[in-house]
């Protein structure tokens, strides 16, 4: 067992617990600390949420991405066949 983190210690970590970018023995001593600390769960919680918020509009623009590529996509095999049927009728 670790020692206990003292509240700065756990505090300044609570960016990456809410990321889900601690290992395991860190995520514990954070967690234990955030359970007997009530401004440390608010901060986590405010945190979750922009974690959320993020992880939403990266998804959101991806899917932005995939359309986009997609777009162009078509748009090139239109103009490769207009070039094609060009090609023939020369």
């Amino acid at each position: 067992m670790t020692r206990p983190l003292s509240h700065d210690e756990a505090f300044e970590l609570l960016d990456s617990l809410a990321f889900d970018a601690l290992d395991e023995i860190e995520r514990s001593a954070v967690a234990a600390h955030v359970a007997e600390c009530e401004s440390c769960r608010v901060e986590l919680a405010q945190l979750r949420e922009t974690v959320s918020a993020i992880a939403f509009v990266a998804h959101t623009a991806r899917e932005g991405e995939d359309q986009n590529r997609d777009r162009i996509r078509s748009r090139l095999l239109a103009r490769a066949a207009a070039d094609a049927d060009a090609d023939e009728g020369r």
